[in-house]
């Protein structure tokens, strides 16, 4: 059941329509809930999905895939140490792209497995 959940997840964060535009509006959704910063847009996922009920751990390893990772995985070019924070750009492509990820990632817990 796990790997058809996390499949499931990525069919959610990623469903397009027939023209191929994506179906859920990321950066609408962030405006409308006034998400305007990186711990912000963690949290709000962490808490609407798995109640907020995460090891501090696992919320920072979000924020920095928030911050240090690019939009295909990888870590940030130029990035020196975990400690360094690249500033979340709140920019559409880099919206979508980091919250989808993020989505994603957030079902794909433990956690969300139980809920």
């Amino acid at each position: 059941w796990c790997l058809l959940r996390i499949a499931a997840a990525g069919d959610l964060t990623n469903d397009r329509g027939a023209s191929g535009e994506a179906r859920w509006d990321v950066v609408g959704y962030c405006r409308k809930h006034e998400l305007k910063d990186d711990e912000q847009i963690v949290d709000h996922f962490l808490e609407l999905f798995v109640d907020g009920e995460v090891e501090p751990a696992t919320r920072a390893r979000l924020v920095h895939y928030m911050n240090h990772i690019d939009l295909r995985g990888k870590p940030k070019k130029g990035e020196k140490g975990p400690d360094r924070k690249s500033p979340f750009k709140p920019d559409y492509s880099h919206v979508d792209g980091k919250v989808r990820g993020l989505v994603h990632l957030v079902l794909s817990l433990p956690e969300a497995q139980t809920v």
